[in-house]
């Protein structure tokens, strides 16, 4: 896919002058989402079998020119039960609760 990606390459407009997805840009979307979805799987397996190593030959570290690879130790960390607190505690839970912004975005599903 050496092609610019330009608005003008993604939208187009159909028979009826609607402005729509054009067909090459989801097909190239399709072929994207598929292919991070392969590499995500590989880069899962690559990572596990690090990790694994890394506990049994006891590395705690591997530092290259373009590649940090640090063993972080299992760990615990505090959570709050949130449906525990909102059952037992809605008052307390109601006055805590903050409000965040989401940014717009969108959602790719390859079928």
């Amino acid at each position: 896919m050496n092609e610019l990606i330009t608005k003008e390459y993604v939208f187009t407009t159909d028979e009826s002058g609607n402005i729509i997805v054009s067909p090459e840009a989801i097909k190239s979307i399709r072929e994207i989402e598929t292919g991070m979805k392969a590499f995500k799987k590989t880069y899962d397996k690559y990572k596990k079998i690090l990790l694994d190593g890394m506990e049994e030959y006891g590395i705690k570290k591997v530092d290259t020119d373009d590649l940090l690879i640090t063993y972080c130790e299992p760990t615990e960390r505090i959570t709050i039960d949130n449906e525990k607190l909102w059952a037992e505690h809605k008052s307390v839970a109601f006055e805590c609760q903050k409000f965040v912004p989401v940014k717009a975005s969108i959602r790719v599903t390859v079928r």
